[in-house]
């Protein structure tokens, strides 16, 4: 199997096969400087909100806008 990065038995960056949500699917998603989907139709991602990061990547289906920084580190209190 081999072609495009959409090809073969496994989908791309764990979005599902033909989701408009990752790169092997239908949608124009553009990413902001983090390399994060923006979504503006979306709820905002919380957790990128709060801490600068999304674990889920490009295949997160929340909106991830412009201009958060990622924390400093050592700015999260120790639990």
């Amino acid at each position: 199997v081999g072609g495009g990065p959409c090809r073969g038995p496994m989908p791309q960056m764990g979005a599902p096969r033909g989701s408009p949500y990752g790169p092997c699917g239908g949608g124009n998603v553009q990413l902001n400087e983090n390399g994060l989907p923006m979504r503006p139709d979306k709820e905002q991602c919380l957790v990128y909100l709060n801490t600068g990061i999304c674990h889920n990547g490009v295949a997160c289906i929340f909106d991830h806008p412009r201009g958060v920084k990622p924390p400093k580190a050592g700015s999260f209190p120790i639990l």
